[in-house]
């Protein structure tokens, strides 16, 4: 076990092979675990000296670790081995710290990713309504009428695998889908739902107003054994 697992199981965290029953077992065999190594004074000092150099108006963990490693070229009373010892600790924490940062930035890009996906689905039925109904698409910008965009269905209907012979029926599905979804209580087609407030949105809601999660097909399946 690594010191940064001890770590996130003595913390709470669940780790992989290791249970928090584990944690008996750990402590009986550290009995002086962290009780030695460098001093709480030490380490708040080189924190200080960070904070205080020219245009620092505050630090970062990398900030921390690089001040806590330069100081170690420093410290007399650490021997050569013990400072391989405390940069290869610094070396893990440095890795702990950007596996943070990466989860952190996945998640606020997820977040951007539903937003642009809501716009995305929008421009899309919006351009395979006039398509399916051989009518032109009004331009929000030159208030022209133009014909749907082409590129930018075809664009999107190839991520999820639909072909160019089969992109017609596709759209036809889509448009059939979304104009029953007033007597629906919802739908799941292969794109994020409609933008909040728009009336596509409405129609996404259930009688309760609640979205819902529903498989078209087996919709489809009902409603046709209903009748038969």
């Amino acid at each position: 076990m690594s010191l940064t697992k001890k770590l996130k199981l003595y913390d709470g965290e669940d780790v992989e092979g290791f249970t928090q029953n584990d944690l008996v077992e750990l402590r009986e065999e550290a009995v002086r675990e962290g009780m030695e190594g460098i001093s709480p004074r030490y380490i708040i000092n080189r924190l200080s000296n960070a904070l205080i150099q020219d245009n620092v108006a505050c630090i970062n963990p990398i900030d921390g670790l690089r001040a806590l490693k330069d100081g170690f070229e420093q410290h007399t009373s650490i021997s050569r081995e013990e400072r391989e010892r405390l940069l290869n600790l610094i070396a893990e924490a440095r890795k702990e710290y950007d596996e943070i940062a990466k989860r952190e930035v996945q998640r606020a890009f997820v977040y951007s990713f539903e937003e642009s996906a809501r716009t995305l689905l929008n421009n899309y039925l919006d351009n395979v309504e006039p398509f399916c109904n051989k009518t032109k698409i009004r331009d929000q910008i030159t208030e022209e009428l133009v014909e749907p965009d082409e590129k930018l269905m075809r664009s999107i209907e190839e991520q999820i695998g639909v072909t160019e012979t089969a992109k017609k029926a596709f759209r036809e599905e889509i448009l059939i889908r979304i104009s029953s979804l007033a007597s629906w209580p919802a739908i799941r087609v292969p794109f994020p739902r409609a933008s909040q407030g728009s009336h596509r949105e409405k129609a996404l809601l259930g009688p309760e107003g609640h979205r819902q999660d529903y498989d078209v097909q087996q919709d489809a399946r009902r409603g046709a054994a209903s009748q038969n």
